[in-house]
């Protein structure tokens, strides 16, 4: 019970996590899923001289070709064109190697991007594809993956579980909304319940979306997940003036059905991949547990943090940590919802 009540002061780490998702929405908030997954094939070719590769890069937002950096290419290879291809919708990079590339090699990415799904097409040997995802700004996408051999189930669950990691880390709205159920449950056995209920929603709804039962618009969804946020935070405000509704005493009611409005927001980063029916199993295993694993170490990141608040300043007005905290979820998710709404005009 001790540990549950630093979930009063977690004004401190909620303040620090709204200064970085304020200057991220400040460019554009609105577009908090957009730029996450891109489709690439990648051609090889004969020269005289050796081997050439053509690399394809399909875009779903604009204007983007600014952002994609020329990839880092092995020692032996030379980059011979970079162009935008507005036709076809994609950006081109067109490079010659003296031998051809092999499971050694690696093409390093310094792209905006949450990961990237690549087809290969070699010269003599089968087709091959792979996902690659962001580790600290950049892809390497390693070839090895794209070999003739295809990667292990394990490399390839590996993949998407990072996937799912960084799509929960890097979405604030999510993390925002987690926040609070912190704020909201004071005890373990309820916040057990929220969590698991929050997670079976949005399993649900990630699976019925990602196998194509339903399409949500993605503007009105996101416009709607800000709104679980200001939601979830009244809730919050209300609880400390001690009106304590239905949310309050049944926090896994709520976090349940909001869960299920996030599953749609977290099947956008698989959907935009159209992955073929054979690859879904692994790909929702993998990048649902990664969710999971995400959320997690949020949640026992936050109360790392409150634990240790605690410890510095034991004397901290809790009930004024609380209310300004959830003041301030509130006040991020209304102008977040203002604005998504408005591009829905």
């Amino acid at each position: 019970m001790t540990v549950f009540v630093c979930r009063n002061t977690l004004l401190s780490f909620i303040i620090a996590l709204l200064i970085a998702a304020g200057a991220l929405g400040a460019s554009d908030t609105a577009k908090a899923h957009d730029l996450g997954m891109l489709k690439a094939e990648l051609v090889e070719t004969d020269t005289a001289a050796g081997s050439a590769y053509h690399l394809m890069v399909w875009i779903t937002a604009t204007p983007l070709q600014p952002a994609f950096q020329t990839p880092d290419l092995p020692s032996r290879c030379t980059m011979s064109e970079v162009r935008p291809d507005t036709v076809e919708g994609r950006q081109d990079f067109r490079f010659e190697c003296e031998s051809r590339l092999n499971s050694l090699d690696a093409l390093i990415l310094h792209w905006p991007i949450d990961g990237l799904l690549v087809q290969a097409s070699w010269k003599d040997a089968p087709d091959s594809k792979a996902l690659f995802a962001t580790d600290n700004g950049e892809i390497n996408l390693k070839l090895s993956a794209l070999d003739v051999y295809s990667a292990s189930t394990i490399a390839q669950v590996r993949s998407y579980f990072e996937l799912g990691t960084g799509h929960i880390l890097s979405g604030a709205d999510h993390l925002f909304f987690v926040s609070g159920l912190l704020l909201l449950i004071a005890s373990r056995r309820q916040l057990l319940a929220a969590i698991t209920t929050f997670t079976a929603g949005h399993s649900v709804t990630l699976l019925i979306t990602t196998l194509g039962y339903v399409h949500v618009p993605v503007k009105a969804l996101e416009a709607c997940i800000a709104l679980s946020v200001v939601v979830m935070a009244f809730v919050a405000v209300q609880a400390q003036d001690g009106r304590a509704g239905l949310c309050t005493r049944y926090p896994w009611v709520v976090a349940g059905a909001f869960g299920l409005l996030h599953g749609f927001g977290f099947a956008g980063a698989l959907t935009e991949l159209e992955l073929e029916a054979s690859d879904l199993p692994l790909a929702l295993l993998g990048f649902n547990l990664g969710v999971e694993a995400g959320q997690l170490i949020f949640i026992a990141l936050a109360l790392l943090v409150c634990g240790l608040a605690l410890k510095v300043a034991p004397s901290f007005n809790r009930a004024s940590s609380r209310r300004a905290t959830a003041y301030t979820l509130g006040i991020v998710a209304t102008y977040w919802t203002m604005q998504r709404t408005l591009l829905l005009v």
